[in-house]
């Protein structure tokens, strides 16, 4: 739950207020030109829905989420590198926000799965409340971080913020999986003796 509300502590969405109020201000880009990249952004979210079931029969439901939240990680950190550097007038930056989507819901959609098949169904609604309240409270420190850092010069920290964020996601669901892989292979140790 950790690992899925750092990536709601990022910009870097098709949707999102911010980086739209960016590109329209900042970049210039025009509205037909983000009409066609928030649709896009919806397509390549989508298309995670489709890839998300193959994935997982043939790595297993915890391996295909870290596959998806690792590859989310890379897109993102290369679209900060993009943005810093400027590469290709900022389009490198929105193709790769584009895949980022693949990522964000394929991890969503293995992230829901786990804490189905994992938290028991009397502490299903409660777990889920503050999984629900963590990603709320998230999206409310990337908008107090935008009301802080308002002007398009600033706008790179919060670029730097949301890479950083889904970078920790990957790595705090890393060392979940690592971790819950020791305390099955104790528990079918104890099970052998």
């Amino acid at each position: 739950m950790v690992a899925y509300s750092c990536l709601w502590l990022s910009l870097l969405s098709p949707h999102g207020v911010l980086l739209t109020s960016f590109l329209k201000g900042s970049w210039q880009i025009s509205e037909t030109i983000l009409g066609v990249f928030r649709g896009a952004g919806a397509v390549f979210g989508l298309s995670a829905t489709f890839l998300f079931p193959r994935i997982r029969r043939r790595f297993g439901l915890t391996k295909a989420s870290a596959l998806f939240i690792q590859f989310q990680a890379v897109s993102v950190l290369l679209a900060l590198v993009f943005f810093v550097t400027e590469s290709l007038n900022g389009l490198a930056f929105l193709v790769m926000i584009l895949f980022s989507r693949i990522g964000l819901y394929g991890f969503s959609l293995g992230e829901a799965e786990i804490r189905q098949l994992n938290i028991s169904a009397g502490l299903r609604g409660k777990i889920n409340g503050v999984a629900s309240a963590l990603n709320s409270l998230a999206t409310l420190l990337l908008f107090a971080l935008g009301t802080l850092l308002p002007s398009q010069e600033e706008f790179f920290v919060l670029v730097i913020v949301s890479g950083c964020s889904v970078f920790a996601g990957a790595v705090i669901f890393h060392v979940w999986t690592q971790r819950a892989a020791q305390g099955m292979a104790a528990t079918r140790q104890e099970l052998k003796t």
